[in-house]
């Protein structure tokens, strides 16, 4: 694993405490109030932005441009579109399924291909972060 994704399964850990949403051993979700919107509106209101609401939330993303998860799906397939990556197996990272005859017959799950993917992605998105906190400071 990346150490991107080692912080980020560090911070999750950290945060195990027994309670609504673990049971001091595990992580879980509460699958019934996830709607088709549901990412899009926390996202949205981490920009202090909450459509019908009176009172605005605080903006705690600063300056950052406001992004849906649709956007962080096209950014993804494009930084996967490096020459080590091929595109069928980009176009798996994001659970596209392979279209006609080759969709029918090709049943190979290309999971440690995309493990790697992913993690060059991690990989240049860690890269980014680290830049951009050198540029600001």
């Amino acid at each position: 694993m990346g150490s991107l994704t080692v912080k980020t399964v560090q911070a999750l850990v950290k945060t195990r405490q027994p309670g609504r949403y673990s049971d001091g051993e595990s992580l879980y979700f509460e699958a019934q109030h996830m709607g088709k919107d549901t990412l899009n509106r926390a996202t949205a209101k981490l920009f202090g932005i909450e459509p019908g609401k009176k009172k605005q939330s605080q903006n705690v993303m600063g300056d950052i441009e406001c992004f849906t998860v649709h956007d962080l799906r096209g950014t993804s397939r494009s930084l996967l579109a490096s020459p080590s990556v091929q595109p069928h197996v980009a176009g798996r990272c994001l659970n596209h399924k392979l279209k006609g005859v080759e969709g029918i017959y090709e049943r190979y799950d290309y999971y440690s291909e995309r493990s790697n993917a992913l993690e060059k992605l991690c990989n240049m998105a860690e890269k980014e972060i680290i830049v951009n906190r050198l540029i600001r400071k």
